[in-house]
């Protein structure tokens, strides 16, 4: 028997073909966010990005020329068929289709910062 997986993901590969080191992140944490195409056609993310309350101490992660860092990203489950892509920075992947919820379109979060419900 094989455990069922905490959660479904697509392996996101990053890859720095530059010739200088570059920042990929902070913490634990990589600088990605999944963004999914509107019904109009607009980019827009579906996913919040991390910020950490106090960033006293916290470490940068750097990717070497040449070097290439394994992640993953959750495959969501919804109604909406659409294309999905990663950001990460300026810089984009490969577009994919998935489906989503509709609402992942809508922050969270109220102009406060709290938690609100959908």
């Amino acid at each position: 028997d094989h455990p069922e997986p905490a959660f479904k993901a697509y392996p996101v590969y990053l890859v720095n073909k530059a010739p200088d080191t570059i920042r990929v992140g902070r913490g634990e944490f990589l600088n990605m966010i999944m963004e999914a195409r509107t019904k109009t056609g607009e980019w827009k993310p579906i996913e919040e990005p991390f910020v950490y309350a106090c960033g006293n101490g916290v470490g940068t992660i750097v990717l070497p020329p040449g070097y290439i860092a394994l992640t993953s990203a959750p495959i969501y489950q919804g109604d909406m068929p659409t294309e999905c892509r990663i950001r990460s920075g300026k810089r984009t992947s490969n577009s994919f289709y998935a489906r989503i919820d509709r609402h992942q379109f809508e922050s969270r979060y109220d102009e406060n910062g709290n938690f609100k419900d959908r």
